[in-house]
């Protein structure tokens, strides 16, 4: 028996609407708004529109009436495009397997569904997230009016006949079905909305209370736990579990520090006097193991809209970093007193926008003649304290620069009119945000007269030993001249050799004093400058006339003392004279290199070539019976510590090395 059209469709839509049902328990577990819950809700609503297919309102055989217009058209507007392309495309499957005269109609209603649910999801519901009833109802209406006019696309004869009698009970049943099924997807939706809201607003207080750095403890209404944070948990020895549900007075014991009894917890007495309570008196947590904790607490009831009281929240601090921070503070301060008042120094505190005096010290008073009395109200400038006031002014200047100065020495006028030198550091510190100047000045007066009279023994000393220098230049030059009259008197070659090295070693000699007298500092001596001049020397006096030999000379610059300058000063004599003896025996021309350097090994490398015929190839420095030579090697190695080499390569080389560590011992023995 076929039953009446609005009966077929009715018992059709309940199937559909309790079938739905499922998706909204999908919902509730997984959401309604990730990849994996759009597949699964697309999946679901095309199956119950495969079932809903399967028990239709059948007018005809091929021609159907079912839910999946519904299904379609609600699937993309509440889980979107991708879900509702996932329930159309097995639902046309379905109904393109059902065949028949219907299957163009049904196919193009489906279609038409999949679109307006996604242009209403477009312009209504992804852009006011809202679903009202009234545009699901609209929506629906005109999904089925579409499914109506899809009616003429049957053949004539029979979308004539169909369109009267399904018209009517399209327009009315289809939209209500649409509307229920809505209503309890919307209410399942928002419903999952608002959890979702609640879990992660749960999360979010929860993540807030863990990670602030204060105790918090909630109660209910009779003061018993409700909820604790990781910081009261470790302030008073109990986990959450532990004491959830006790009463707060039996896991957060308070005592008053000044009259040493328990005290109620600020909890209780917020719920009892309905208001904010903040500790006045400073308080002690015992803990769990009796461990006083200095806190800081405050309480306030929570009340909620209508003024009913829910409990009340309870924060803690714990004061102990901050109260050893104050006694560090404390003890920095006393220590600061103490530097500022106990010491020698004079010490002095003045304000950077006037230079008035505001505290000094008792060194300052001892040293300067000045009480705190004389200057009250003052600056420096008024008591006159600087000798020269332009000094004043390069401190200022100094500071502003720098914010700080370290040992400027200056000159003051003490109180009586004399006079002391002093040696001042100051920096710019601020007290309660405004700037001052804190000067420490050393009273240096003593040590700068001391140093007057080793500047001016010093002086003396210089003189002396500059006139030294000086007379035994002159004496080396009569020496000199009066060997020069020897060598004028002897008729023997050897002995006119002889008496001329004498003269030559002597005029060296006088040419260290001749410099050490003539320069500022006679401690030491510019070797470079030495070498040269006994280059120059050398190249007038000892070349002979029937020879073109020449000496060059290239040097850095290389201070050294005395008594260094002069055996090397003699040791290159010896080794000019050497080449200029044998080296050129059968050369009319040749040239001899002097080079001096220095380097990170060899304070001095002194290196003296020719390009003579060279040595003999028997020679040995160490058994050669050269006076001259032997003289070399013992000035080298005994006096200079030093080390001597040579190499014949197109003439001789000559290396003398002395190395930095060697030079220092010396100087230090």
């Amino acid at each position: 028996m076929q039953h009446p059209i609005p009966l077929e469709l009715g018992y059709n839509i309940s199937l559909l609407v309790a079938l739905s049902s499922i998706s909204g328990i999908i919902t509730r577990k997984i959401g309604f708004t990730s990849k994996k819950s759009k597949i699964i809700q697309g999946l679901l609503f095309a199956l119950i529109s495969i079932i809903s297919m399967s028990a239709p309102y059948t007018y005809q055989p091929g021609l159907i009436f079912d839910g999946r217009t519904i299904l379609v058209n609600l699937s993309v507007y509440f889980f979107g495009l991708f879900a509702g392309i996932i329930t159309a495309v097995p639902t046309i499957i379905y109904r393109i397997i059902i065949g028949g005269v219907g299957m163009i109609p049904g196919i193009v209603v489906i279609l038409i569904s999949l679109g307006t649910g996604y242009l209403f999801r477009r312009l209504i519901l992804h852009k006011n997230n809202n679903s009202k009833l009234i545009t699901i109802y609209i929506m629906g209406l005109i999904v089925h009016i579409g499914m109506v006019l899809c009616i003429f696309l049957l053949p004539k004869d029979i979308a004539l006949k169909t369109f009267k009698t399904i018209v009517v009970p399209t327009i009315i049943i289809y939209p209500l079905g649409e509307l229920l099924t809505g209503i309890f997807l919307s209410d399942t939706i928002e419903l999952t909305q608002r959890l979702e809201e609640i879990k992660r607003s749960k999360l979010l207080s929860e993540t807030t209370l863990d990670s602030i750095g204060e105790a918090i403890i909630t109660v209910d209404t009779e003061g018993k736990i409700t909820a604790m944070n990781p910081i009261a948990c470790k302030m008073t020895g109990f986990t959450e579990e532990e004491a959830i549900s006790k009463p707060i007075e039996k896991i957060v014991k308070i005592i008053s520090k000044t009259e040493h009894r328990e005290k109620e917890p600020p909890a209780k007495t917020a719920i009892k006097e309905k208001r904010i309570i903040k500790t006045e008196t400073p308080s002690l947590l015992i803990s769990r193991e009796g461990q006083l904790i200095p806190i800081e607490s405050n309480s306030a009831p929570i009340i909620t809209e209508d003024k009913k009281i829910l409990g009340a929240v309870q924060i803690m601090q714990d004061q102990s970093s901050r109260i050893e921070q104050l006694n560090k503070l404390r003890e920095s301060e006393e220590k600061f007193r103490l530097a500022f008042y106990t010491s020698p120094d004079a010490i002095a505190l003045n304000r950077v926008t006037d230079g008035l005096y505001i505290e000094i010290n008792k060194g300052f008073t001892e040293i300067t003649g000045y009480t705190p009395d004389d200057l009250r109200g003052k600056t420096s400038l008024e008591i006159s304290i600087w000798e020269n006031p332009e000094d004043r002014e390069k401190l200022k200047q100094a500071l502003k620069e720098k914010g700080m100065v370290h040992n400027m020495e200056f000159t003051f006028i003490m109180k009586d009119g004399s006079r002391k030198y002093g040696l001042i550091s100051a920096s710019i510190i601020n007290i309660s945000g405004e700037p001052f100047i804190l000067s420490i000045t050393r009273d240096i007066t003593e040590w700068k007269k001391l140093q007057i009279q080793i500047e001016k023994s010093l002086e003396e000393k210089n003189i002396l030993l500059r006139e030294l220098h000086h007379r035994t230049k002159n004496n080396l030059q009569v020496i000199a001249s009066l060997t020069h009259l020897l060598y004028l008197g002897v008729k023997t070659e050897e002995a006119q050799d002889a008496l001329m090295q004498i003269e030559q070693k002597v005029k060296i000699m006088s040419m260290v004093h001749q410099k050490l007298f003539s320069q500022k500092d006679i401690s030491y001596l510019d070797l470079d400058s030495y070498l040269d001049d006994v280059s120059d020397m050398l190249q007038t006096a000892m070349i002979p006339a029937d020879k073109v030999i020449r000496i060059n000379y290239t040097g850095e610059k290389i201070r050294v003392l005395m008594d260094t300058a002069i055996p090397i000063g003699l040791i290159v004599h010896e080794l000019v004279l050497n080449s200029i003896k044998h080296a050129f025996k059968e050369k009319d021309k040749g040239k001899i290199e002097i080079r001096l350097q220095s380097d990170k090994k060899y304070m001095i490398h002194l290196t003296i070539s020719d390009d003579g015929k060279g040595m003999p190839e028997d020679f040995d420095i160490n058994t050669t019976e050269s006076m001259g030579l032997l003289t070399v090697r013992e000035m080298v190695k005994s006096q200079l510590g030093g080390e001597l080499y040579y190499h014949v390569n197109h003439g001789t080389t000559w290396e003398i090395l002395i190395k930095k560590e060697s030079y220092k011992n010396r100087i230090k023995s």
